[in-house]
Parts: C-alpha cells; structure tokens; sequence
C-alpha cells in the first residue's frame, strides 16, 4: 500500500534510471532531485523500484544498481516526451504508465544503503 505521505514516482525513478546503462541510487537520488525538487524519501524510492520492476521496465542488480529495460526504453523514445523540458516530463510519462504498470515487485532498499547514497549526493 502507497502512503499518502510518501507517494510512490515510479515516473520519475523511470526518467533517473534511464539517464544511463547502469545507475546509482546516488546518481538516481540525485537525478530526482532535479526533477521533482526534492531527495526522495527511502520508503518513495523502495515503492518506486518495486512497481518498475513489478512492470518490467527497469531490473536492479545486487550492487544497489539500476537499468532501463527495453520496455522501459521504447516509453522514454517517446518523441513527444523527449522534446518536454525536463520537470514536464514526469507528468507526460505518467499518462503513458496507464497499459504498462502492474504489481509490485518484492524490493527492500536497505536503510544503510539509503543514507549513504543521501549522503554522498548531499555531501558532494
């Protein structure tokens, strides 16, 4: 169940995720930063993972790393998304996730692991 204080973004881990091959969680906590204003919460993060990986369109690796997956990529091709300035294009990629998000995945993102990459992004 999603909090309604911690609401799940799994458009904007999308986006983070796809900036490159493999991501950090430094890199994707950073690349939500600048997307929604704001370090995502563990509990944010940890759902947002879950129902991507639940879709299929990303996969994680047991480093704590993340990448799109080729389902994934064909909804971030998307022309229309590709031209948005970076903040608008959460909002667009969420009207597209109606016929592709599915249940949750089992994911657990470790509370050390969590506060280090905060860390490491807040400390550069």
């Amino acid at each position: 169940m999603v909090s309604s204080e911690s609401p799940a973004h799994p458009e904007i881990l999308l986006l983070a995720a796809g900036r490159g091959p493999w991501r950090v969680l430094r890199e994707v906590i950073a690349d939500w930063d600048m997307l929604n204003a704001g370090v995502p919460s563990r509990v944010q993060l940890e759902q947002s993972i879950a129902i991507l990986l639940g879709s299929k369109l990303i996969e994680a690796d047991d480093e704590g790393r993340f990448r799109v997956t080729r389902a994934g990529k064909r909804l971030l091709d998307d022309r229309q998304l590709r031209r948005l300035r970076p903040r608008a294009r959460p909002s667009v990629l969420m009207g597209e996730f109606a016929n592709h998000l599915q249940t949750q995945a089992p994911y657990v993102l470790d509370d050390d692991k969590y506060r280090a990459a905060v860390e490491a992004y807040v400390g550069r």
